[in-house]
Order: C-alpha cells, then sequence, then structure tokens
C-alpha cells in the first residue's frame, strides 16, 4: 500500500460543536505553510453524506459521536400515543392505586379485628 499524505504537526482550529447546519469555520496550520488555510462549509461533508465522481479524496474527521452537527439537529420523536391512550392509562394507574390501598386497608383492618 502506498502511503499518499502525511501530515506533521498540522493544527486544525475550529468553532465550538453546534448545530448550524450551513456554516462551519475553521482553519488548518501546517508546519511546512506559515499561512493558516481557511475551511469553510464548502470544504465540509457532514455526517451520512456521500463523495460521488472523484478519484481520490483526502478526509479529516473533525467531530464525532453527537457532537455533529447532524446528531445536534435530531429531536426526540413525537409521541404516536393519543390522547386517550395517555387519559386511559392515567385512570388505570389511579384505579388500580385505590384498589391497592383499599385491599391493604382491607387486610390490615382483617388482622387487627382476629387478633382482638
Amino acid at each position: 500500500m502506498q502511503k499518499i499524505f502525511k501530515i506533521n504537526g498540522a493544527t486544525l482550529k475550529t468553532e465550538n460543536p453546534n448545530n448550524k447546519l450551513y456554516t462551519f469555520y475553521g482553519s488548518l496550520k501546517m508546519v511546512s505553510n506559515p499561512k493558516a488555510i481557511p475551511i469553510d462549509n464548502d470544504n465540509v461533508v457532514l455526517r451520512g453524506s456521500t463523495v460521488k465522481n472523484i478519484d481520490w479524496c483526502i478526509g479529516l474527521v473533525v467531530f464525532t459521536g453527537k457532537d455533529t452537527k447532524i446528531m445536534m439537529n435530531s429531536k426526540n420523536p413525537p409521541s404516536k400515543r393519543s390522547y386517550v391512550e395517555r387519559r386511559t392509562n392515567y385512570y388505570l394507574f389511579a384505579i388500580f392505586s385505590i384498589l391497592f390501598f383499599i385491599t391493604s386497608l382491607s387486610a390490615l383492618l382483617s388482622i387487627s379485628i382476629s387478633y382482638n
């Protein structure tokens, strides 16, 4: 296998992770080049994207995991439970709580009466 490119002593300075999909600001400073190379949104490929119709490409991973712009923009899925279902669950919980309280009270009263 042939070594294509090697970066020694390079420093990449970027903005902090954020959820702005269409903006990116950073700079790449290499030892061999005294001037920093600006990196903007035109030089960034977001997670899940596909690069096509090119002969070769050099890439650098900037943010991973929950720090990626796509993950920061994802939301929790909406609840698919209807209002009636949520109210029914609430009423069932209330009924079973009352039933448990009444049976516990009846058991305690039964035990106390049987010992007297």
